[in-house]
């Protein structure tokens, strides 16, 4: 009997592929994808994985830095850390015993969920895990800035027809156009959830493109608190996109905006009482308008008094 160091990238090569489906039927994900391998190059663990063509993405790969491979309770497992391109690093685990299925695990406060899917659209890594009581729940991070997934137009400074107290500036943008054909539908479907996510990557497109904000950290929409943050923390930024179509009606239009963006404008000021640093605090509503069916973005900038 011999006995021999299992270094990190022994481990790595001893994993077998791991098969995935969508199982919890989750939105904007492929239906299938398997991990094929992982490598050890350098200081980073590379996961190689094929899925179902999703945005024209048949195969990508996900970089990861490594922790020191750990035995507890008889399970060995290798941590990693996955850099998200707008927010902290998100955290998985490797579990293998050398028998039986690998488990990956992803990091959802103080707990570990076992990874029910993996999935890129090119843009956007999304994993799907087990949140615990038979519920699943899924996380975004960000492969590139979401700035490339729209189009925006022209800003002009100009009045609501409604009146936003303690707002210094107000502007428009008409017709603020999604790249890729995802985005698109995620508008359309109503869903709660995807509207913020999409309202968050516009914010997070117009605060960038237009105003200059850096180093842009987009917060869970799910989470409470600023749905964006400059990186020194001096400008908070609040988001929504509208999906109800009745308080849409052109009837409606101008009651719902000026209650959604002055909701918002109330977020700022509690932002900035939890948040001394923020200087600068931008209201950035977006809708898609009943008449042109196009997507019109309003900002309203508000200073700390």
């Amino acid at each position: 009997m011999t006995f021999e160091l299992l270094t990190a990238d022994k481990f790595l090569k001893s994993i077998p592929p791991i098969d995935y489906l969508n199982t919890a039927h989750a939105n904007w994900v492929a239906d299938f994808s398997e991990v094929t391998n992982f490598e050890s190059v350098g200081d980073t663990v590379i996961m190689n994985v094929v899925q179902e063509r999703l945005e024209g993405v048949t195969s990508f790969k996900v970089e990861g830095r490594p922790g020191p491979l750990t035995n507890v309770g008889g399970d060995t497992f290798l941590p990693l850390t996955v850099s998200d391109a707008v927010n902290v690093p998100e955290n998985l685990k490797l579990t293998f015993n050398g028998y039986g299925e690998p488990i990956l695990s992803f990091e959802s406060g103080s707990n570990f969920g076992q990874v029910i899917l993996i999935s890129s659209d090119g843009v956007k890594l999304k994993i799907v895990y087990d949140s615990g009581g038979g519920s699943t729940a899924a996380a975004t991070i960000y492969l590139q800035q979401p700035s490339v997934l729209w189009r925006l137009p022209i800003v002009n400074a100009e009045g609501f027809g409604f009146s936003i107290p303690g707002a210094s500036q107000t502007y428009t943008l008409r017709d603020v156009v999604p790249v890729r054909g995802l985005e698109r539908e995620m508008v359309n479907s109503g869903n709660k959830y995807d509207l913020a996510r999409v309202g968050a990557e516009i914010a997070y497109s117009v605060s960038q493109q237009k105003f200059g904000v850096e180093n842009i950290r987009l917060n869970e929409p799910s989470e409470g608190g600023a749905d964006l943050i400059s990186g020194d923390r001096t400008v908070t930024i609040q988001a929504r996109m509208l999906g109800n179509p009745s308080a849409l009606s052109p009837s409606n239009l101008e009651t719902t905006l000026g209650f959604e963006m002055n909701d918002l404008v109330k977020s700022i000021h509690t932002d900035f009482d939890k948040n001394p640093s923020a200087r600068t605090g931008y209201a950035i509503l977006s809708y898609l308008d009943p008449t042109s069916k196009t997507i019109v973005t309003l900002v309203a900038v508000i200073q700390r008094q």
